[in-house]
């Protein structure tokens, strides 16, 4: 008598010659991702700010907070261009105490206002979407400059000099910046997907604008992995993909109709990196990137709008988590390298 259970396995093999498609499919891989460690230099604070901002002041040093999270390869970065080697490394030691917080860390912090929250509830609370943060108080406490995101060391450096120099009393960060001396390093590159248009209103599709200026070092590495990363070009399809010059004075309508300047509508958006981006789905903004973004992350977020997923998950967040599972369901990699 055959056995029953031979018979199952060697029909079911038998299906798969014949339709292979019905094997599993190989799960996909999670890479990219950076260890790093952070700086023994750092601030060792026992996480009561009020404490840490009264401190820095009677040295003459301002506070800064580093918001990261484990294996962020802009984190690591960051960490490896500023604060472990090169010139602002010193630079950083002699004039600020930093206090490094995990986004998603457990320890109590006690933060300005008095109030404890746990790391990941801090945040919530402050609005951080992209890591690194970091996050620069002033002598009394107050929130002055928020960078999401990466940034180059001569980039970072701009920004320490305002908060050193207290230039935040005299105006806002982009008006700084646009009072800089800088080098002109980039000329702009053709993109099959990307217009220069200034009429912004009613599209009747998704909108993405990037933003870009001739001071910008990081536009052509952007172009050439990111931006024309076959998987971003496949996605960029749906989109009206709008290329803005951060520096031009031309009359331009924005999407919930008002009429500016790219220059105008970049500072108002407080936009202070290059390459910058912003997604639209009608006037409502969804999604932006003032810092460094590889494929995957944009990937992600123009998914995330041409699908209108906002309707569908409580967060970008969530929908990244799911969209990153079936991926790798899919047999697909979730690579967060460049």
């Amino acid at each position: 008598m055959i056995n029953a259970r031979i018979l199952v396995q060697t029909w079911f093999g038998l299906l798969l010659l014949i339709h292979p498609s019905w094997a599993a499919t190989p799960q996909g891989k999670v890479t990219g991702g950076m260890r790093y460690t952070i700086p023994s230099w750092f601030k060792q604070s026992l996480l009561d700010f009020r404490e840490d901002v009264a401190e820095a002041r009677d040295n003459g040093r301002h506070l800064m907070v580093f918001m990261h999270l484990d294996e962020c390869p802009y984190c690591a970065k960051v960490i490896q261009e500023n604060f472990l080697g090169g010139e602002n490394t010193e630079y950083f030691q002699q004039r600020f105490d930093v206090v490094a917080l995990n986004i998603r860390g457990s320890l109590e912090v006690t933060w300005i206002d008095g109030n404890a929250y746990l790391e990941s509830d801090l945040r919530k609370k402050m609005g951080v979407f992209a890591t690194p943060t970091i996050v620069f108080l002033n002598q009394q406490g107050d929130q002055v400059l928020t960078l999401p995101g990466y940034r180059n060391p001569q980039a970072l450096r701009m920004a320490a000099d305002y908060i050193h120099e207290q230039q935040y009393q005299m105006g806002n960060f982009a008006t700084y910046l646009a009072g800089r001396k800088r080098p002109e390093v980039y000329r702009f590159k053709d993109h099959p997907q990307l217009e220069f248009a200034t009429y912004l209103q009613g599209v009747g599709k998704p909108l993405m604008v990037l933003i870009e200026d001739k001071y910008c070092s990081e536009c052509a590495q952007f172009h050439a992995t990111t931006l024309n990363h076959p998987e971003i070009l496949e996605a960029l399809k749906p989109f009206l993909a709008v290329r803005l010059d951060a520096e031009s004075n031309s009359v331009l309508v924005t999407p919930d109709g008002r009429r500016t300047t790219p220059a105008d509508w970049v500072r108002e958006m407080g936009l202070t990196y290059r390459p910058a981006l912003v997604l639209f789905d009608g006037e409502r903004q969804l999604y932006r990137a003032d810092g460094r973004l590889y494929h995957q992350h944009l990937l992600e977020a123009l998914t995330y709008v041409s699908g209108r997923h906002d309707k569908d998950y409580p967060s970008l967040s969530a929908y990244k988590r799911d969209f990153r599972q079936k991926r790798l369901q899919q047999g697909k990699d979730v690579d967060f390298g460049e």
